[in-house]
């Protein structure tokens, strides 16, 4: 199941990328309800939401994938997961804090002498907006 999962994830991948939250969110929800059937309508909408333009043939493929995904996502929920404990990381890292150390710094006249632009004692700069 793994490489046919695989299969599907690689082949959308950049797709299912770009979409982001709005399938994470649309496959839970999916989830939730039990609904497993994803018609081209569907899917032209989830990727409407995530602003991509799809044509006939990827709109097919598309909502193809995104059914065996829900489904193999359903498939996932219904396992029995009362005895693992829930895993929050994986690689055993952790964050390695540094004490703060106050270094030397250059003085504020010789930051400002560094700008293309100066006025008083700040930086001048373009507008952004």
């Amino acid at each position: 199941m793994i490489i046919h999962s695989y299969r599907i994830w690689g082949k959308w991948f950049f797709v299912l990328m770009l979409m982001g939250q709005v399938l994470m969110n649309f496959v839970n929800f999916c989830v939730k309800i039990k609904l497993m059937k994803i018609n081209q309508k569907t899917a032209k909408y989830l990727a409407s939401l995530s602003n991509i333009t799809l044509s006939e043939a990827d709109l097919k493929g598309l909502t193809a994938d995104l059914e065996q995904i829900v489904e193999y996502i359903g498939e996932l929920g219904s396992l029995d997961t009362s005895g693992v404990e829930p895993t929050y990381q994986v690689t055993g890292l952790s964050n390695v804090w540094r004490n703060d150390e106050i270094t030397p710094q250059l003085p504020h006249e010789k930051l400002l002498a560094l700008a293309p632009e100066a006025k008083g004692n700040q930086v001048k700069v373009p507008k952004v907006l």
